[in-house]
């Protein structure tokens, strides 16, 4: 009998740094209710960015190889920002307020609950420069066809500056996938850049989020979704670069072995 080929179940995450993640898993302790509640593993922290499902290990071939495209384009589209904000900078010595040059910020300012499986969150607000657009549009968010939301790149790089990377990384990777006939369709209309704190909650208020979590994004990856017994664990199947600076520490394309998967 032919035996079946093995399924991953995957998707495409940022993940926050290991002392952010502490930090939210400890808030998640501080807010949600202990009794019939189940707190996120720090170490299974992550705000998705493209959900794909089950696929084989030449689909997750395919998958590498489409995400490593974005990644290059992005850092070839972060490049561009960069050297208008360094015009910018040259003509306007209050264009630049101090924020490294290669800072992606990613910033949970706001807590939130979906009653539908209990689940607590800390999320993102949409940047102030992408406030009234109507959302996230195909094109806004694809770099070989331009933008309507970003007028120019100086623009683009204050939105990311203020925090837009979730919404643009999302875009451009979500209609990369859906070209390549990766995934089914794009999912951007009702995109909630969030990390799970806790599921199975029941709650009537959530306090106000004091001070901002910020953690500076260099990559994004592939995680895969692992179940053993009663325990679900995300597993890196392959991790993908965001600026050159990362490139250069990874020695190399930024891509690492999906172990063994591909």
């Amino acid at each position: 009998m032919k035996t079946a080929p093995k399924k991953y179940r995957v998707f495409f995450a940022l993940m926050p740094e290991g002392e952010i993640a502490s930090h939210l898993f400890a808030l998640a302790h501080h807010v949600v209710p202990a009794k019939g509640s189940r707190i996120t593993p720090a170490h299974n922290l992550h705000m998705t960015l493209a959900f794909v499902g089950p696929v084989t290990s030449a689909q997750v071939d395919a998958l590498t190889a489409c995400a490593q495209k974005v990644g290059e384009k992005f850092r070839a589209w972060l490049r561009e920002t960069r050297q208008a904000a360094q015009i910018q900078k040259k003509s306007d010595a209050r264009a630049m307020d101090g924020t490294a040059m290669d800072d992606l910020p990613v910033r949970l300012e706001r807590l939130g609950f979906w009653p539908q499986g209990g689940v607590v969150w800390a999320g993102v607000r949409l940047p102030f420069l992408m406030k009234g657009t109507g959302g996230v549009s195909c094109r806004a968010m694809n770099p070989a066809t331009g933008t309507r939301i970003f007028s120019d790149s100086l623009t683009l790089y204050k939105a990311l500056r203020e925090g837009a990377l979730p919404w643009v990384l999302a875009g451009q990777l979500q209609h990369a996938l859906a070209a390549e006939g990766l995934i089914a369709n794009v999912s951007l209309a009702a995109f909630v850049p969030h990390v799970t704190l806790a599921r199975g909650v029941r709650c009537a208020s959530l306090p106000r989020l004091g001070a901002p979590l910020k953690w500076s994004a260099h990559e994004f990856v592939l995680l895969e979704s692992v179940t053993q017994g009663i325990r679900l664990t995300y597993q890196p199947l392959a991790a993908f670069s965001l600026t050159d600076e990362g490139l250069a520490e990874a020695g190399g394309d930024g891509l690492e072995d999906a172990d063994g998967c591909c």
